[in-house]
C-alpha cells in the first residue's frame, strides 16, 4: 500500500472523488491503511457525501467501518463543491443523513440500506413524506418504527390544507396507529370536527371509517 499511495497525497478532494464515484474498493484501501479519518477537513462527513450522491457501495462500507447511520451534520452548507450535480443541495444543521437518502436520491435503495443498518425515522421525515404524498417513503418509515412518529400537528395540517390526495395518506396513518379522535388544543376541536368545519368531505369519510366520533 505504501508504494501505491502516500498519506500526503490523500487529500479531501481525492477521498470525496472515491465516494462520489461510488468506489468502495478505493475508499476501503484508504481506510484500511489508515490514510484517512472519517471526517475530511472539508467539514463534510463521508456518509453524508454518499447520501447526497447516491453512492450505495461507499455508504455500506462506511457503515460497516463504524459510522453511525443516524449521523446528523453539525454544519450548515450549500452543497458539495466537488460535485456540481448536487451543488444546489443544502446541508442543514440537525438534519439526519437519512433525509438526503429519502428525498434527494433518485431511488430509495440507499434509504433502505440506512434503515436496515439502524437509521431511525423521526417525525420531521414522516411529516415531509406525508405532506408530499410520498407513499413509498411513508410505508418504508412506518415499517421501520415510524408509527411512533405520527404527530397530532401533522394530522391537523393534513386536514386543514384540504388536498384530496392527502386522504389516502391519512387512511394509511390511521391504520398504523394515528388516533382518529385526536383533539387540537388550539382549535378546541377533534379531527372530525376540524374536517367538517373545513368542509373536507374526503377526510370526514376516512375519519369516520376509522373510528372517529
Amino acid at each position: 500500500m505504501k508504494g501505491f499511495i502516500s498519506k500526503k497525497k490523500v487529500t479531501p478532494e481525492l477521498v470525496k472523488t472515491a465516494v462520489i464515484a461510488d468506489s468502495p474498493q478505493s475508499l476501503g484501501l484508504m481506510i484500511k491503511a489508515k490514510l484517512i479519518d472519517k471526517t475530511p477537513k472539508t467539514g463534510y462527513d463521508l456518509l453524508l457525501t454518499s447520501c447526497m450522491n447516491n453512492s450505495i457501495g461507499t455508504a455500506k462500507l462506511l457503515i460497516e467501518s463504524g459510522i453511525d447511520p443516524n449521523w446528523v451534520p453539525a454544519i450548515t452548507n450549500s452543497g458539495d463543491p466537488y460535485n456540481p450535480k448536487y451543488k444546489e443541495v443544502h446541508v442543514n444543521k440537525g438534519t439526519p443523513v437519512l433525509y438526503y437518502a429519502l428525498f434527494d436520491s433518485p431511488d430509495l435503495k440507499l434509504a433502505e440500506l440506512l434503515l436496515s443498518r439502524g437509521a431511525v425515522p423521526n417525525a420531521d421525515l414522516l411529516g415531509k413524506a406525508a405532506m408530499e404524498c410520498r407513499m413509498e417513503i411513508i410505508n418504508m418509515l412506518l415499517a421501520k418504527g415510524g408509527k411512533n412518529c405520527i404527530k397530532d400537528d401533522l394530522l391537523i395540517d393534513m386536514i386543514t390544507c384540504r388536498k384530496e390526495e392527502l386522504v389516502p395518506v391519512m387512511e394509511v396513518l390511521l391504520k398504523n396507529g394515528a388516533d382518529p379522535n385526536t383533539v387540537s388544543q388550539n382549535l378546541n376541536m377533534n379531527l372530525l370536527q376540524i374536517a367538517e368545519s373545513y368542509n373536507n368531505t374526503g377526510m370526514v369519510k376516512v375519519l369516520k371509517e376509522n373510528g372517529a366520533q
